[in-house]
């Protein structure tokens, strides 16, 4: 629970550093926000489904079947995370102008998406890893590395947001710089817990080899999730785009109240995490 209620308290208070740019910065982050989560909850199962084959495997007494669900759901993210990196960043304008958003938010706020975008295939290789650890009933490693990504977000979201340590002050960009480099450091800490760490070394396996069988478990799983997590994202992604043609001080209000709203459903999901696990 500590892990994912931490979340949305550094992204509250990251919200909070971008308002003190003006409205303009945090409209333009409200879209980014809204569309991005909307993307990254579509591969919730990498989480969701990796902890629930895992687990169940686990439960059965077979660490090689747990070790080849974790090397797909990685090769899952990998390639579904470099496809929404190219595809964002090659569409974040016609996303703003899709959403409702006025010229000046739309021109701050691709560069932005784009910067955050680009980072996704480190994300979704956080989910597939953080997914195999809970199924493996190793909730404490998820928790260090979100305390541990999310205060380097923090950090450098102010260092370079209002500039510091002879570092300039970037704004907006500079938040997406900090999360970018977030992430990079998530992904590298996965991969380095999965293939390094003794503590999963009875999982690891002497060779790979791609398994149909292990692909279609997870993408049954992951279908189900897409169209329950969809539609719930759609609904949020929907409301930010029906506020957003009301006005950049509008939309700007909206984050700040979804942002607080966030909080408290992910708190709670905390409680969900741990049923599944056991």
């Amino acid at each position: 629970m500590l892990a994912i209620a931490s979340e949305p308290i550094f992204v509250l208070a990251d919200t909070a550093m971008i308002g003190h740019l003006g409205v303009e910065p945090l409209a333009a982050r409200a879209i980014a926000s809204s569309l991005i989560g909307g993307i990254y909850w579509l591969f919730a199962f990498l989480i969701f489904g990796t902890t629930t084959l895992v687990g169940y495997h686990r439960g059965a007494g077979e660490p090689e079947i747990c070790g080849e669900i974790c090397l797909h759901a990685l090769f899952l993210a990998a390639v579904g995370g470099i496809v929404v990196s190219i595809l964002g960043i090659l569409f974040a304008p016609h996303l703003y102008v899709l959403m409702g958003a006025g010229p000046d938010v739309s021109t701050l706020g691709s560069t932005y998406f784009r910067i955050r975008i680009a980072g996704s295939p480190f994300t979704f290789l956080l989910f597939a890893t953080v997914g195999f650890l809970r199924g493996i009933q190793d909730t404490r490693t998820p928790m260090v590395i979100a305390f541990v990504v999310n205060g380097l977000n923090l950090v450098l979201d102010y260092l370079l947001i209002y500039g510091g340590l002879g570092l300039p002050a970037m704004g907006l960009r500079g938040a997406g710089i900090a999360t970018l480099a977030s992430q990079i450091l998530a992904g590298t800490i996965c991969l380095a817990v999965l293939f390094f760490s003794s503590h999963t070394s009875q999982y690891r396996l002497n060779r790979w080899r791609f398994n149909a069988r292990r692909f279609l478990s997870l993408s049954r799983i992951g279908r189900d999730l897409a169209i329950r997590t969809g539609a719930l994202r759609f609904s949020l992604v929907f409301a930010t785009g029906t506020v957003a043609r009301m006005g950049t001080a509008s939309l700007s209000g909206h984050e700040i109240a979804l942002q607080l709203f966030l909080l408290s459903s992910d708190t709670i999901d905390g409680i969900a995490v741990a049923g599944q696990t056991l």
